[in-house]
């Protein structure tokens, strides 16, 4: 897996260095980069998957577009919008639509899971991350 941190001008892709075919690609939307960079070794653990990040929303969108992925890991505080609103441009957008989404946010709240689970998230994480719940959670979503 590559652990180089993303440039500031776009979302970028990290590739499986592992002898596994990548079956799906997940993409994280999260402005702070301890947090991507936290997900990155996670997914050092998922040689079949390949991670995409963004930094923002507009980023994100746009790489939602691009890479169509399985799932969408997405932080509800971001630079230029909220993830609730990266969520409903995803699902107003007939080529992100079906994507799942998968809330993670610092700000877990029980109103704020309430919110997220009203909204249509697949499901709401918190941070810090439970790395045992983070990878049941990509094993429920991905299958």
């Amino acid at each position: 897996m590559v652990t180089d941190t993303p440039p500031k001008n776009g979302p970028t892709r990290h590739e499986s260095t592992g002898g596994s075919t990548t079956k799906h690609t997940v993409l994280y939307i999260e402005d702070n980069s301890t947090n991507r960079q936290l997900v990155r070794y996670i997914f050092e653990m998922h040689p079949d998957l390949t991670l995409v990040e963004a930094e923002d929303g507009t980023q994100g969108l746009e790489a939602a577009r691009r890479f169509r992925p399985s799932l969408i890991l997405l932080d509800i505080h971001l630079p230029d919008m909220d993830g609730f609103t990266v969520f409903r441009h995803l699902q107003s957008d007939p080529d992100t639509a079906h994507i799942p989404v998968v809330a993670l946010s610092g700000s877990a709240a029980p109103a704020d899971i309430q919110r997220g689970k009203t909204t249509g998230f697949r499901k709401f994480l918190s941070k810090p991350i439970n790395i045992m719940e983070f990878n049941s959670t990509l094993d429920a979503v991905l299958g």
